[in-house]
């Protein structure tokens, strides 16, 4: 984008001198002369009315006369808008009015303003109109309530998108014309009040458009809307880089509407723009075993042990874990992740709270660092590394939460790892997780199960295909990776038992899995209707009792469509 006289909108508001001026005359007959741009204090302290109320049917109270002559032909700019970098503003609200030529009978007026900075919190005036080099006008500046008075400063400029062009891109300046855009780069892109610029972009299903933009000046404020491909508004974003992710099924195509928003004071914006279209690595992405666990009150109970390939989502989609910490134990949370990149992209942390203090934070948006957790990993790096020492004399509950930093968000996801140390006894600890996925193309898993219900041990086998029969197994250890047998992997070492009909009273598992992949108990040894309640009495092999300070192995074994039959991961329970 080329500015006509060779210098950018940065280049051009320096070139508005700081200069200080009398106050403007009391009576239009006595207007004080200014000539050109700049910028010009004043003070309406003791001042009268003098005009016409010609400006929205009200005088411009307190109000003082400028007669202005102008050096150069285009469109000028008068506002006591707060700027920084020129000093204007005023303390009080201000009206201003532009009459054509010094007459002060006939007041032709040109542009009146009040309360028009379009800026929250800013109640000054901006006009603008066309003059002619050598040509002088009244410039009437003062109250707009009555009995107001103060200083303040107001600047003349020659409005700097009056000599900007069309960029190469135009016309795109309707919904309708939309110009289709594949990735790339495109710099000192123009966008005004009156000409937005349209963009369309055609996605494949899971894929993801960035549009990463810049401002290319110091003045102008663009923002975005992104469109569906029958122009229904689908986000209004303010601020930079707006992406649209395709969710559905099929071929989706959006329009990104790039516009000036007039808060800034002027109705023009210059911007760059480099388009990124690939696959959204959050759309393959499921959530993992441990799920719903996103709040402080549905923290799930986990042990020492790894996890492996677990999910996040920013920024309401965390997750929250229960440890037990004895006392004198040294806790060890250690979280690998490699999606960083530098500390560009998704960036994982970590904090422990108390469980019994009420300091749990499960709002992602604030996180609180040395605000009431007990301990924090929050660098922006890959990898995590978390330490506490429970010295308070007694066992301690915590909860572990484990989230995206929100200021720091790429692709909005992030898979990681996760080994704990220094926990208690304190229930469940998959493996051989993720299971084979089944006909219903997930895996079965047993990450839902729990110290609940009037047995043991309460297990539940979720994500199973519809219809199918299944029954729970035990053993004294695991196997991982296990053995192959049919389509998934036996992950129990013999002897292993089976809850089954011919085990014994109350130890008969058998269930079927519902249309939402949950196995319900069939035979009435559930508290809940699903998975199996299981008892002290171990069926035979491997016999005996479950007794505290023991570790048992659990995994279900189940049928699939097409005679094949399958496992869940499997689950180690300390007693």
């Amino acid at each position: 984008m080329l500015k006509v006289p060779g210098i950018g909108l940065s280049a051009a508001l320096l070139l508005v001198p700081f200069v200080s001026a009398q106050n403007g005359a009391d009576d239009c007959a006595s207007a004080t002369s200014i000539t050109g741009v700049g910028v010009y204090s004043f003070d309406n302290t003791g001042y009268t009315i003098d005009g016409p109320a010609d400006c929205f049917g009200s005088p411009v109270r307190k109000d003082m006369w400028y007669a202005w002559t102008a050096t150069t032909t285009g469109l000028y700019i008068m506002s006591s808008c707060s700027n920084n970098l020129t000093g204007a503003g005023a303390t009080f609200d201000t009206k201003i009015v532009i009459y054509d030529g010094l007459s002060c009978s006939g007041f032709a007026q040109l542009d009146c303003a009040q309360e028009s900075c379009d800026i929250s919190g800013i109640s000054g005036a901006r006009v603008n109109w066309s003059a002619v080099a050598g040509q002088q006008y009244l410039l009437r500046l003062g109250a707009r309530q009555p009995f107001t008075a103060g200083f303040g400063a107001f600047e003349i400029l020659l409005d700097p998108c009056d000599t900007l062009i069309d960029d190469g891109l135009e016309d795109n300046d309707t919904f309708a014309t939309a110009l289709p855009l594949a990735p790339g780069t495109w710099t000192n892109l123009l966008t005004t009040s009156g000409d937005p610029d349209f963009y369309s972009f055609t996605l494949q299903s899971g894929e993801r458009v960035d549009m990463l933009t810049t401002q290319a000046s110091s003045m102008g404020d663009i923002d975005f809307r992104i469109y569906d491909s029958s122009g229904t508004l689908l986000v209004d974003v303010e601020g930079p880089d707006p992406e649209y992710i395709n969710l559905s099924n099929g071929v989706e195509t959006v329009v990104f509407e790039v516009y000036e928003d007039p808060g800034n004071g002027f109705a023009c914006g210059q911007y760059n723009m480099t388009i990124v279209i690939g696959p959204d690595p959050c759309f393959n992405l499921q959530d993992d075993v441990f799920e719903d666990n996103d709040t402080c009150a549905t923290a799930t109970d986990i042990g020492d042990g790894t996890y492996l390939g677990l999910a996040l989502f920013a920024h309401t989609d965390l997750d929250m874990f229960r440890v037990t910490i004895p006392d004198g134990a040294v806790f060890v949370a250690d979280l690998m992740h490699t999606t960083s990149n530098n500390c560009s992209g998704e960036d994982i942390d970590m904090y422990l709270y108390d469980a019994s203090a009420g300091n749990c934070n499960d709002d992602p948006t604030v996180d609180p660092i040395n605000s009431g957790e007990l301990a924090s990993g929050w660098t922006c790096a890959d990898n995590e590394i978390l330490t506490w020492t429970n010295a308070t004399g007694s066992g301690m509950t915590c909860l572990l939460r484990i989230s995206i930093w929100p200021d720091n968000v790429a692709s909005g996801c992030s898979s990681y790892d996760l080994t704990l140390t220094g926990t208690g006894a304190v229930g469940p600890n998959l493996y051989c997780s993720p299971a084979n996925p089944n006909s219903s193309g997930l895996s079965a898993t047993l990450g839902t199960s729990g110290m609940s219900g009037p047995g043991v041990f309460h297990l539940d086998a979720t994500q199973g295909p519809t219809d199918q029969f299944g029954y729970f197994l035990v053993a004294a250890t695991g196997a991982e990776p296990g053995i192959s047998v049919s389509q998934g992997m036996l992950c129990l070492s013999p002897p292993f038992g089976r809850y089954t009909a011919t085990a014994g009273v109350g130890l008969n598992s058998l269930g079927r899995f519902d249309a939402t992949g949950v196995m319900q108990n069939l035979v009435g040894t559930s508290s809940t209707g699903s998975g199996f309640d299981v008892p002290a009495t171990l069926p035979a092999p491997p016999g005996g009792t479950i007794l505290p300070g023991s570790t048992w192995d659990f995994q279900l074994w189940y049928r699939d469509l097409g005679g094949a039959s399958n496992f869940s991961d499997a689950i180690s329970v300390d007693f």
